[in-house]
């Protein structure tokens, strides 16, 4: 039964909550109420004091006699003594104190140079100035008397004679102010000596006053409350009551169905969204032109959203059954133009920084859109794979061959190690002209082909993957091409990638949405930078709409 029990207190108040958890309701309530006043009768017994009146009122009567006892020597001190208002007697000393002492140290030349005549200027006697005044007169006197008659006349005789005369009489007065002036700073300073002394008896004495008061008080109010307690102890009045019986509940307490679903959608919420921010935290994708723009500093020239099912694009033909990509590629080809406008493109290059970005479906798009609006002849070059590119045994094994070919490069980048000692032709002699129209693939569209370099056969595919791409560019120059789109491999997996980025005249990158880590698209875009490659833009491919096409459209 004890662990069906729980007593809570109430926050912020002196109140406690007793409850108890039975399958039945009507047990339950009147577990609760046997509790309550077993509880009560128990608290009462425990409390009750037998004989704690008494005490306390003897206590109390012997600090009264205390409290007396120390109130009349408090009296009876202040009177032998005296005693009114002791710290105004206190200042009133300091301040006298203080007159005498200045007074004194007038007369004794401390604050001068010890001239009698100084001394009577700085004192407040009326005698002392007198006597200087009556000094003064006379040695104005003198100096008239010494200018009429000379200064061994009679008349200037008793005249220094009265000066000197009233000088002793001034220095006379002097000496009896400070003797004055000294027993009357030697009597303050005894007074204030006494006061202090009276002073602390006076606080000592206070104080024994103010503790047997508390005393008496305490023990006053002690019996008081013992007197009532006593009263209610009687009449089985307790300091603890019930504010309320517990009554039959009406409903189960538990579980509670509308808290429990609140708490769920709560949960839940706050779960989604602490969901949504750690993926945002560990995602490290570029998922919108926004953010592609703002992180790489390099302007989106296409965003290709994701295919649907239904949606193919055939990599042999070219053909386009995307009405997205079509429209997105049209926007690639007039953003490239724009990007350069005096510049004549004929060798564009798209490539990506690591696999599955869909280059090859970028590419074909592009190409298949500048052959719609291009007279001339456009043809989508794809390099292939790098496994299939030239080996160092491959070229060491062809340098033993009775071939005599030097490839010849030109431009900023220096050229790839020849593979014969004599001779030097052109890259494009390597690949005859109908080898080439030979590995040509026609599409529905007159004027576009594909050339897939994996197709190409002879010696000319044991070269290197740029040497090969360089010879395809320059032949298909001469047989008239106006336009080579390359499907390039991606910028990180070799830097041999960066040599054929050099061939274009102009590079667009194509980034994934959402899956391509940032990190890995700036360890690309810095490549190409240190090669002096100019990247004209970002091709955001597989975006995801999240809010129907339709609506995506007119926005």
């Amino acid at each position: 039964m004890s662990r069906n029990i729980k007593v809570e207190p109430i926050t912020l108040t002196n109140v406690l909550q007793v409850t108890y958890t039975d399958k039945n309701p009507r047990r339950a309530a009147k577990v609760v109420n046997t509790l309550l006043e077993s509880y009560i009768d128990r608290h009462i017994e425990v409390h009750r004091v037998s004989g704690a009146t008494l005490f306390l009122e003897d206590q109390a009567g012997i600090y009264k006699q205390q409290l007396d006892q120390a109130a009349a020597d408090l009296r009876s001190f202040t009177g032998r003594n005296d005693i009114f208002d002791i710290k105004q007697q206190k200042t009133n000393h300091l301040e006298r104190l203080a007159a005498a002492e200045m007074n004194l140290g007038n007369l004794t030349g401390t604050r001068g140079t010890g001239d009698p005549m100084e001394m009577a200027s700085a004192s407040d006697d009326q005698l002392l100035r007198s006597l200087k005044g009556e000094i003064i007169n006379l040695e104005l006197q003198r100096t008239t008397t010494v200018e009429t008659y000379g200064e061994n006349h009679k008349m200037v005789k008793d005249i220094d004679k009265k000066i000197e005369v009233t000088k002793d009489r001034l220095a006379t007065e002097i000496e009896n102010l400070r003797q004055i002036y000294a027993r009357d700073v030697k009597e303050i300073r005894a007074a204030l000596k006494s006061l202090e002394w009276k002073e602390a008896e006076y606080d000592r004495l206070s104080l024994i006053v103010a503790e047997a008061k508390n005393n008496y008080l305490l023990y006053q109010q002690k019996t008081e409350e013992a007197r009532v307690q006593s009263a209610m102890d009687n009449q089985k009045i307790s300091s603890v009551r019930v504010l309320e019986m517990a009554a039959v509940p009406t409903k189960p307490s538990f579980p509670n169905l509308p808290l429990n679903f609140i708490v769920s959608i709560l949960i839940g919420l706050f779960g989604a969204v602490g969901f949504a921010f750690f993926k945002e935290y560990l995602d490290h994708g570029l998922g919108s032109v926004e953010e592609v723009e703002s992180r790489l500093k390099i302007p989106v020239l296409a965003s290709i959203p994701q295919a649907e099912k239904a949606e193919v694009v055939s990599p042999r033909s070219l053909e386009i059954s995307l009405p997205k990509l079509a429209t997105e590629s049209d926007h690639l080809w007039r953003q490239i133009k724009k990007a350069d406008p005096n510049l004549n493109f004929r060798v564009i290059v798209v490539s990506s920084s690591t696999r599955g970005e869909g280059v090859t479906t970028v590419s074909s798009g592009l190409a298949r859109t500048i052959a719609e609006q291009s007279l001339g002849e456009t043809v989508c070059l794809r390099c292939g794979s790098l496994q299939k590119a030239l080996s160092e045994d491959a070229q060491e094994a062809l340098s033993m061959e009775t071939m005599n070919i030097s490839l010849g490069r030109s431009g900023r980048h220096s050229g790839p190690p020849s593979l014969s000692n004599g001779g030097s032709v052109s890259t494009a002699a390597v690949i005859g002209t109908q080898e080439l129209m030979a590995a040509l693939n026609a599409t529905r569209l007159p004027n576009l082909n594909l050339l897939e370099m994996d197709n190409l056969v002879g010696e000319f595919n044991l070269l290197p993957l740029a040497t090969r791409v360089k010879g395809v560019i320059e032949r298909l120059r001469e047989v008239g091409t106006t336009v080579v789109v390359v499907d390039a491999p991606p910028i990180l997996h070799s830097p041999e990638i960066l040599e054929i980025a050099s061939l274009g005249d102009a590079v667009v990158l194509v980034l994934r949405a959402g899956k391509t880590r940032r990190e890995v698209v700036q360890r690309a875009i810095l490549s190409l930078e240190r090669a002096q490659i100019r990247v004209y833009g970002i091709a955001l491919n597989f975006r995801v709409e999240h809010i129907p096409s339709f609506f995506y459209r007119r926005m």
